[in-house]
C-alpha cells in the first residue's frame, strides 16, 4: 500500500468507511484494516496530469510531465494523447513541445464555477 500520509472517514448506512490516501496519492478503502477497493492507476495518473498541467501556465514537455509524475514516457505518452484527443490537453509547438491545458478543461471548470440553473 505504501506510506500512508492521511485518513479520511466517510459514514455510509451504520458503516464508517476509512479511505487511506498513501505517498502516491492513491486511495484505499478499508473496513476492518483490510483493503476493500483500490483506486485506478490511469486515473490517478490522469488526475495527476491534468493539476500538474494546471499549475504550470507555461506548460510542460513529455519529459517533464513523466520524471515529475515517476511514470514512464510511454504511460505518459499515451495518457497525454488521449487527453488531447478530447480536448483536455492542447499541445504547444515553439518553441519546444509543451502541453498546456485544452478547451475543454476550461469549460468543465466553468461549469463548476457557474452552475447552470
Amino acid at each position: 500500500m505504501g506510506i500512508v500520509i492521511g485518513l479520511e472517514f466517510w459514514c455510509e448506512n451504520k458503516y464508517v468507511l476509512i479511505f487511506v490516501k498513501c505517498l502516491v496519492g492513491k486511495y484505499y478503502m478499508l473496513r476492518k484494516g483490510r483493503v476493500l477497493m483500490k483506486t485506478n492507476r490511469t486515473v490517478d495518473r490522469t488526475i495527476a496530469m491534468l493539476e500538474l498541467i494546471s499549475n504550470n501556465s507555461q506548460g510542460l514537455t513529455l519529459q517533464e510531465i513523466s520524471e515529475t509524475l515517476q511514470i514512464p514516457t510511454s504511460s505518459a505518452f499515451d495518457i497525454l494523447h488521449t487527453l488531447i484527443d478530447n480536448d483536455m490537453v492542447q499541445k504547444v509547438q515553439p518553441p519546444a513541445k509543451v502541453y498546456v491545458l485544452g478547451v475543454k478543461a476550461f469549460m468543465i471548470g466553468s461549469k463548476y464555477v457557474v452552475p447552470n440553473n
